[in-house]
């Protein structure tokens, strides 16, 4: 019996991309349960702002540019009569940043000015929901993007399905009820 090198790469391929997409999906479902446990209090934004940033998309696609249109917060809150400072917005995201192309930022630039202006105020008092377990862990915004977690629960049962036909067919092949 001659072995299917071809077959056998692909399988790997997609139980190397299965096992990425299942990583990535329970992460995003233990991030999610971990904010369900965050406790509130209270605190101050000390500093805020916006600004841009030009990203490129690496030297294939040089041309194609975009920008990151950020929010920078620094806020201070208290845990346990201990002062704490916290940067970050919301709990599932790696930043607090907003994609744009050129077209995107420029209709802005030109708009009122209003979509550049800091959500979070100097000064103002803001709901703070922080890690009991770790109260320097700290998000002013809790909500949980369900939908970026259904869209990897997609990708995860789109990449299971050929898993398991790949996997039927090679034992198939092993105990040779089908030529190879």
């Amino acid at each position: 019996m001659r072995k299917n090198w071809g077959l056998s790469f692909f399988f790997l391929a997609w139980i190397v991309a299965f096992s990425c997409l299942l990583a990535l999906f329970c992460h995003a479902l233990y991030l999610a349960y971990k904010l369900t446990g965050y406790e509130h209090t209270q605190g101050i934004v000390v500093q805020s702002g916006v600004h841009t940033r030009e990203t490129s998309r690496g030297p294939i696609v040089a041309s194609w540019t975009a920008y990151v249109l950020e929010q920078d917060v620094k806020y201070q809150y208290s845990v346990r009569s201990v002062r704490y400072v916290g940067t970050n917005i919301r709990g599932l995201e790696a930043s607090n940043a907003n994609s744009l192309l050129p077209s995107e930022l420029a209709a802005l630039k030109q708009g009122d000015g209003t979509a550049f202006q800091p959500h979070y105020r100097e000064g103002a008092r803001v709901d703070v929901w922080y890690d009991p377990a770790r109260p320097n862990r700290a998000v002013l915004d809790k909500t949980i993007d369900w939908g970026v977690i259904g869209i990897l629960g997609i990708f995860l049962v789109l990449t299971a399905i050929p898993n398991i036909i790949f996997a039927r067919q090679f034992l198939m092949m092993r105990r040779g009820k089908i030529a190879s």
